[in-house]
């Protein structure tokens, strides 16, 4: 039996060319820093610090939590307002997170592939909003797909 992460990733990618009731977000974080770039918008953000990815959720932190006061500032959250805080819409995580679950029960799974890809899922949820899978052997390239 395929593991559901790898079958619901492959089912993802596969219609993610068919229209537009998906959208991919693509991530370089080649060292510290990172860019992210919304398919279908010519707008790039960039971040100085790995560290504000947890602000969307993509990163479990204990430092910074989706929703703090920290996180709603554009000096420690450059995505606010742009459109990968609005491709994060289904995955609003709240509280501190602690294996990839969040107090209010959104959760990051992933599958131990050589890609290592990882499924976001709302609270409850058996299907994932977002996939996410890697496309360098490094894993500084990332693409995450999300059906709407």
């Amino acid at each position: 039996m395929q593991h559901p992460i790898r079958m619901s990733l492959a089912l993802a990618i596969l219609f993610s060319a068919c229209g537009p009731e998906f959208s991919t977000l693509h991530i370089s974080a080649p060292s510290s820093s990172v860019s992210i770039r919304c398919d279908g918008d010519s707008q790039s953000v960039n971040a100085t610090d790995r560290a504000s990815l947890s602000c969307l959720g993509y990163m479990c932190s204990s430092t910074l939590a989706p929703g703090s006061s920290e996180c709603m500032s554009t000096a420690t959250n450059p995505f606010l307002g742009t459109c990968v805080e609005a491709f994060f819409d289904c995955f609003k995580p709240v509280g501190s997170c602690s294996d990839g679950v969040w107090e209010d029960g959104h959760r990051i799974e992933s599958a131990e592939t050589e890609t290592s890809r990882r499924a976001f899922f709302a609270p409850g949820a058996e299907e994932p909003c977002i996939l996410e899978d890697h496309y360098n052997n490094f894993g500084a390239e990332s693409r995450l797909v999300r059906r709407h």
